[in-house]
């Protein structure tokens, strides 16, 4: 397999609306790291909104600089974001 056939992981920034989390009690935020839009959509759907549809509205940022994240809590709760799934909030291997 040649380097041009491998896909490339992309890490995904997602802001959801905070009324909407707040009455899903869900995350706000997502950081997940996948091979598309499409991916990191049915990634969050699988491990962080168990059994209910992932808000349709949302802020998305790609390639996010994970440096530039809250230092105090969401980079000490994140997991690894160099390998595909869900890091933030930290769902644990996905």
């Amino acid at each position: 397999m040649s380097i041009r056939d491998k896909k490339l992981l992309t890490r995904y920034w997602f802001r959801f609306d905070a009324d909407l989390a707040s009455s899903l009690v869900c995350e706000r935020q997502c950081g997940v790291t996948a091979y598309s839009v499409d991916d990191a959509i049915a990634l969050m759907s699988k491990y962080v909104f168990i059994d209910r549809d992932v808000p349709k509205k949302f802020e998305i940022e790609v390639d996010i600089d994970v440096s530039r994240l809250d230092p105090n809590h969401i980079l000490p709760n994140s997991g690894d974001c160099s390998v595909r799934g869900v890091w933030y909030p930290n769902v644990g291997p996905s």
